[in-house]
């Protein structure tokens, strides 16, 4: 919904320039031409109190995270985690590693 949040972005980042293709229209640049000028503000103000997919919705081609990722992700920590948790060896100090010598043998 474009209310009066979009009008205090666009205020706050006024003359912005440099924002990053697809991240820009958060920040006030509503046509995304990566500065956030009076055109900016024409395009709020013709569709202040408009609603749904279309207004102001972010671009095509935005990064939106997919289910597989997120998927993947969590195989991945449970993984990490599993690993984590066994237990692993301990390097043997010089006094232990003797005594294992001398134990063995050598």
């Amino acid at each position: 919904m474009v209310d009066g949040n979009d009008f205090t972005i666009i205020q706050q980042n006024f003359g912005a320039t440099g924002l990053g293709a697809g991240r820009g229209w958060m920040q006030g640049d509503a046509d995304l031409n990566g500065i956030v000028d009076g055109n900016d503000f024409t395009i709020i103000q013709q569709n202040f109190g408009a609603g749904g997919a279309g207004a102001l919705a972010p671009p095509e081609g935005s990064p939106v995270p997919e289910p597989p990722t997120l998927a993947l992700l969590l195989l991945a920590l449970a993984g990490l985690g599993t690993w984590a948790c066994r237990p692993h060896p301990l390097p043997l100090s010089r006094d232990q590693a003797a005594l294992g010598a001398r134990e063995r043998g050598a």
